[in-house]
């Protein structure tokens, strides 16, 4: 099973599959998604805004909840729209995130 995620402002849009992370899916799908510690959760550069869609998306595990303990302070006024796409999975359609960077790989082949 998969969901398709749609990504703001550029435009991104792939799918996800069940147990999948945002950032393995579209990196899967040939995009390449702003970060620097390559997906361990520890540099928080991947964050998303979860803008629509909210109830397709798990609660946050531990680690991601760590991780995130500086940046929400960023985002006081709503703190549960901001997630890891290292570690964020989506369990339903409709769920749109703001996250600029986000563009397709030149020259890489993809499944």
């Amino acid at each position: 099973m998969s969901w398709t995620v749609y990504v703001r402002p550029g435009g991104a849009a792939f799918a996800v599959r069940e147990g999948e992370t945002l950032m393995a899916a579209a990196t899967r799908e040939g995009y390449r998604w702003p970060t620097i510690c390559g997906g361990k959760a520890t540099c928080t550069t991947c964050f998303v805004q979860v803008v629509e869609g909210r109830a397709s998306v798990p609660p946050a595990g531990l680690v991601e909840t760590n991780a995130l303990r500086m940046l929400v302070k960023r985002f006081a006024d709503d703190p549960g729209r901001i997630r890891l796409a290292c570690q964020v999975t989506v369990a339903g359609d409709g769920v749109v995130v703001l996250r600029p960077g986000v563009r397709r790989a030149e020259g890489e082949i993809h499944e």
